[in-house]
């Protein structure tokens, strides 16, 4: 699975939270997170 095709399934994900109290695109988060957790990441602080 290329890096474009996982950004796309992220982007059809229903975001749920508060549009008000939200600062960045879901699909953003999830992609950033998953690469970093390839990259060895393994807690939220790591992540960030």
């Amino acid at each position: 699975m290329s890096a474009k095709s996982l950004f796309f399934k992220f982007s059809t994900l229903t975001d749920l939270r508060d549009p008000k109290k939200t600062t960045h695109i879901l699909a953003d988060i999830m992609f950033i997170s998953v690469c970093a957790i390839l990259c060895g990441a393994d807690d939220w602080n790591s992540i960030r």
